[in-house]
Protein backbone atom coordinates (compact mmCIF):
# COMPACT_ATOMS: atom_id res chain seq x y z
CA UNK A 1 0.00 0.00 0.00
CA UNK A 2 0.92 3.36 -0.73
CA UNK A 3 0.51 6.68 1.23
CA UNK A 4 0.79 10.06 0.86
CA UNK A 5 2.48 10.56 4.22
CA UNK A 6 4.53 8.08 6.14
CA UNK A 7 6.43 8.26 9.27
CA UNK A 8 9.37 6.58 10.98
CA UNK A 9 10.19 7.54 14.49
CA UNK A 10 13.11 5.72 16.23
CA UNK A 11 12.39 2.64 14.35
CA UNK A 12 15.27 2.49 11.91
CA UNK A 13 18.35 2.75 14.11
CA UNK A 14 16.46 0.93 17.33
CA UNK A 15 16.22 -2.43 16.17
CA UNK A 16 19.19 -3.59 15.71
CA UNK A 17 22.95 -2.23 15.72
CA UNK A 18 23.37 -3.38 12.42
CA UNK A 19 23.72 -0.80 9.56
CA UNK A 20 21.77 -3.47 7.07
CA UNK A 21 19.06 -3.64 9.19
CA UNK A 22 18.30 0.15 9.26
CA UNK A 23 19.16 0.21 5.10
CA UNK A 24 16.10 -2.93 5.27
CA UNK A 25 13.97 -0.78 7.48
CA UNK A 26 14.50 2.63 6.08
CA UNK A 27 13.64 0.87 2.39
CA UNK A 28 10.53 -0.85 3.28
CA UNK A 29 9.19 2.38 5.04
CA UNK A 30 10.05 4.53 1.68
CA UNK A 31 8.94 2.03 -0.69
CA UNK A 32 5.33 2.96 1.20
CA UNK A 33 5.44 6.73 -0.08
CA UNK A 34 3.57 7.32 -3.00
CA UNK A 35 5.41 9.27 -5.73
CA UNK A 36 4.53 13.31 -4.68
CA UNK A 37 4.24 11.65 -1.34
CA UNK A 38 6.77 12.56 1.80
CA UNK A 39 8.43 10.79 4.96
CA UNK A 40 8.69 12.33 8.29
CA UNK A 41 11.52 10.68 10.44
CA UNK A 42 13.35 10.64 13.08
CA UNK A 43 16.80 8.60 13.98
CA UNK A 44 19.02 8.57 17.52
CA UNK A 45 22.20 10.37 16.34
CA UNK A 46 26.08 8.54 16.89
CA UNK A 47 24.29 6.04 19.32
CA UNK A 48 25.76 2.54 19.62
CA UNK A 49 22.70 1.53 22.36
CA UNK A 50 20.05 3.09 24.51
CA UNK A 51 18.77 2.59 27.60
CA UNK A 52 15.05 2.22 28.71
CA UNK A 53 14.53 1.81 32.69
CA UNK A 54 17.57 -0.75 33.43
CA UNK A 55 17.28 -2.20 30.28
CA UNK A 56 19.96 -1.45 27.43
CA UNK A 57 19.09 -2.15 23.93
CA UNK A 58 20.95 -2.19 20.38
CA UNK A 59 21.09 0.92 17.96
CA UNK A 60 22.36 1.26 14.87
CA UNK A 61 25.06 3.90 14.82
CA UNK A 62 23.88 6.58 12.80
CA UNK A 63 24.90 9.74 11.02
CA UNK A 64 23.83 12.45 8.77
CA UNK A 65 25.70 10.77 5.96
CA UNK A 66 24.04 7.20 6.67
CA UNK A 67 20.77 8.86 6.73
CA UNK A 68 21.13 10.49 3.56
CA UNK A 69 21.94 7.22 2.09
CA UNK A 70 19.67 5.19 3.25
CA UNK A 71 17.14 7.86 1.72
CA UNK A 72 18.71 8.18 -1.57
CA UNK A 73 19.08 4.43 -2.22
CA UNK A 74 15.24 4.61 -1.20
CA UNK A 75 14.52 6.52 -4.03
CA UNK A 76 13.68 9.74 -1.58
CA UNK A 77 15.27 13.71 -1.62
CA UNK A 78 15.90 14.82 1.73
CA UNK A 79 13.83 18.22 2.13
CA UNK A 80 14.68 19.12 5.16
CA UNK A 81 17.65 17.50 7.90
CA UNK A 82 18.19 18.93 11.44
CA UNK A 83 20.68 17.49 13.85
CA UNK A 84 19.00 18.22 17.14
CA UNK A 85 21.46 18.61 20.30
CA UNK A 86 20.12 16.44 22.98
CA UNK A 87 23.17 16.51 25.44
CA UNK A 88 20.61 15.63 28.59
CA UNK A 89 19.71 12.11 27.23
CA UNK A 90 23.64 11.44 26.84
CA UNK A 91 23.32 9.08 30.03
CA UNK A 92 20.40 7.45 28.26
CA UNK A 93 23.06 6.46 24.41
CA UNK A 94 22.69 9.42 22.87
CA UNK A 95 23.43 13.03 23.22
CA UNK A 96 21.82 14.25 19.57
CA UNK A 97 18.42 13.19 17.29
CA UNK A 98 17.91 13.67 13.62
CA UNK A 99 14.48 14.97 12.06
CA UNK A 100 14.18 15.02 8.46
CA UNK A 101 11.78 15.39 5.62
CA UNK A 102 12.35 13.46 2.89
CA UNK A 103 10.12 13.17 -0.60
CA UNK A 104 9.72 11.50 -4.11
CA UNK A 105 9.64 14.80 -5.84
CA UNK A 106 12.41 17.14 -6.83
CA UNK A 107 13.61 19.40 -3.82
CA UNK A 108 12.74 22.18 -5.78
CA UNK A 109 9.10 21.35 -6.24
CA UNK A 110 6.16 22.77 -3.66
CA UNK A 111 4.75 20.22 -1.70
CA UNK A 112 1.40 21.38 -0.30
CA UNK A 113 0.76 20.97 3.30
CA UNK A 114 -2.93 20.63 4.54
CA UNK A 115 -3.92 22.00 7.81
CA UNK A 116 -5.78 19.66 10.37
CA UNK A 117 -8.84 21.47 11.86
CA UNK A 118 -11.79 20.72 13.64
CA UNK A 119 -14.71 22.35 12.01
CA UNK A 120 -17.53 20.93 14.32
CA UNK A 121 -16.68 18.78 17.90
CA UNK A 122 -19.02 16.09 16.81
CA UNK A 123 -17.96 15.73 13.87
CA UNK A 124 -13.81 15.11 14.90
CA UNK A 125 -11.77 16.60 12.77
CA UNK A 126 -11.24 17.83 8.84
CA UNK A 127 -9.12 18.81 6.07
CA UNK A 128 -8.99 22.45 5.10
Amino acid sequence: MMWDLVGLFFVACSVSARQSDFDAIVLNACDHVRPGGALLAAFLGGCDGYRVGDRWFPSARCDEEMVRVALSAAGLDVIQLNRISTPSLASEGFDHIFVLAASRVPKSAQLEIAVWRTPDPAFGAGLE
